[in-house]
């Protein structure tokens, strides 16, 4: 074996190796009420996978919320973790979101 096949063998294992022990370093999550999630679970699950091949990790918020304050608690725990924590979420169906009159300063 020459050098040029020593190098592209070994390049060849360290890219295996490699993508299977990276882990995503971000996260996004998907909040979504039961009602949603029962008509369009194809669909979501069609969008999970094509945001976990660009990298990111999901996490799948599924209940039945009836303040924001309870989906800000999750997804303040999710934002503080250690391991792929999310850096944004989105939000599908029913959901509770605060609003604020007069409050286009905030924007």
């Amino acid at each position: 074996m020459n050098y040029k096949q020593i190098l592209i063998a070994f390049l060849l294992v360290f890219t295996c190796f490699n993508s299977l022990w990276a882990t995503p370093k971000r996260g996004l999550a998907v909040v979504v009420d039961t009602l949603s999630y029962q008509k369009t679970e194809g669909a979501i699950k069609a969008y999970r996978l094509a945001v976990e091949k660009e990298g990111l990790q999901t996490y799948l918020l599924l209940d039945r919320w009836g303040s924001p304050d309870s989906i800000k608690k999750e997804l303040m725990v999710l934002h503080q973790q250690k391991e792929a924590p999310i850096e944004g979420a989105v939000f599908i169906g029913d959901i509770p979101i605060p609003m604020i009159r007069d409050a286009q300063h905030l924007t």
